[in-house]
C-alpha cells in the first residue's frame, strides 16, 4: 500500500533528503523573503538584512500566534523573512499560521523553504506533512512525515502524523471503491 510506496520513493530519491515534487519543483511565491518565483529553480536566500528587525518580528510573530490571531501572525512572520529569510524556525512558523488560516499550499511551500534552509528542522518536515494532509495528498504527506523520522526517529508528532496520513489515504481510497 502506500507505505510500500512511499519507501520505493525514498528508496529512489538520491541522497535521501529529497523533497522535491515529481518536477522536481518547490516554488515559494508566496512572499516574505527569499526568491521562489520560477518554478524549478532552487530557492535563493537573500540572506540577514537586518537581524534585530527580524527577531522583534519573529517574536510579534509567535506572539500573535499563541494569542490565536494567526493573520497578523503571518504579517509578522513577513517582515521577520525580509529582514532576515535564512531562519528555518521562521518560514516553518508561518507555514503552521498559513495552515491554521486554511492556506495549505502556502503552508506546503513555507514549510518545504524551511527544510531547504535547515534540512534538519523537523519541524519543516511536520508542518509539510500536516498541510498536505489537509490537501488530501496522503502519499505526499505520509512521504514528508517519514522523511522527517528519518531525521528523527523518536518524534512521536513525525510518527503519529504519518500513522494519520496512512490511516486516511486507506479511508479515502476505501470510499472510493464503494463508489
Amino acid at each position: 500500500g502506500v507505505q510500500r510506496r512511499v519507501q520505493a520513493k525514498l528508496r529512489a530519491m538520491s541522497g535521501g533528503a529529497g523533497g522535491a515534487d515529481e518536477e522536481g519543483t518547490s516554488a515559494n511565491t508566496s512572499g516574505g523573503g527569499g526568491d521562489r518565483g520560477v518554478k524549478g529553480e532552487p530557492y535563493q536566500p537573500n540572506g540577514v538584512k537586518d537581524a534585530e528587525a527580524a527577531a522583534v518580528s519573529k517574536r510579534a510573530g509567535d506572539e500573535a500566534f499563541i494569542k490565536g490571531n494567526h493573520a497578523a501572525a503571518v504579517t509578522a512572520y513577513d517582515a521577520s523573512l525580509f529582514a532576515d529569510d535564512t531562519n528555518a524556525k521562521v518560514w516553518a512558523n508561518r507555514a503552521a499560521a498559513k495552515h491554521k488560516l486554511t492556506q495549505y499550499q502556502a503552508a506546503v511551500d513555507d514549510a518545504k523553504t524551511a527544510r531547504e534552509v535547515d534540512s534538519t528542522y523537523v519541524k519543516a518536515w511536520y508542518r509539510e506533512g500536516c498541510a498536505l494532509t489537509e490537501m488530501g495528498d496522503y502519499e505526499s504527506a505520509a512521504l514528508a512525515f517519514f522523511e522527517g523520522m528519518q531525521i528523527d526517529g523518536d518524534s512521536k508528532d513525525l510518527k503519529a502524523g504519518f500513522d494519520a496520513a496512512i490511516a486516511r489515504g486507506r479511508a479515502a481510497h476505501l470510499d472510493e471503491g464503494k463508489k
